[in-house]
């Protein structure tokens, strides 16, 4: 289970992703103090991960058909 989101150098907690936009994770961190079990003997492990904004642009292209 992720329990925050962190900018890249954690000086930033994520709170909100845009739309359009594509993220990703380049690191998590697990702590000791957000791994709990529950009565079912299920373990949940909470981590705090890094997310970077992916770097892309949209682009058009065509394609050529050929009948086979």
């Amino acid at each position: 289970m992720i329990t925050k989101y962190w900018n890249e150098g954690c000086t930033e907690q994520i709170t909100k992703f845009e739309p359009g936009h594509i993220y990703r994770i380049t690191s998590a961190t697990l702590s000791d103090e957000n791994i709990i079990g529950d009565e079912g003997g299920n373990t949940l492990y909470g981590v705090e991960v890094t997310v970077t904004e992916a770097q892309w642009k949209v682009a058009d292209i065509e394609g050529e058909w050929v009948e086979q």
